[in-house]
């Protein structure tokens, strides 16, 4: 996981390299890019020709709700793009499939 500031690149490319280097398959690697801005300064492809593996997830920053969030004492809404984007990650990473239109009821009998 890193962010897009260069210190954070830099150790996220070195990590890497690191793992590359001693064995470990580049398609185990999962890089999750956090945090990142809705307009990037750099392409996904440009960064992940730069560090040498694709991007598996992009969490976007929403610097505000959190704030909000931890200063109330409350979790996340679940209706916003965050938890959403949260939602999707976890879903990729237990290798699921993610439910497309369905919204789930509770059901008594089935």
């Amino acid at each position: 996981m890193t962010s897009l500031e260069v210190p954070a690149l830099h150790q996220a490319k070195q990590v890497i390299q690191t793992l590359l280097d001693s064995g470990y398959g580049k398609n185990r690697i999962r890089l999750i890019l956090n945090r990142s801005p809705k307009r990037l300064d750099i392409t996904p492809g440009e960064l992940e020709k730069m560090l040498g593996v694709p991007i598996f997830c992009m969490i976007p920053n929403d610097y505000p709700e959190l704030y909000e969030t931890y200063a109330e004492g409350r979790m996340l809404a679940r209706g916003s793009e965050l938890s959403k984007q949260i939602a999707k990650l976890a879903i990729k990473l237990a290798n699921l499939e993610e439910e497309k239109g369905v919204k789930k009821r509770f059901a008594l009998f089935g």
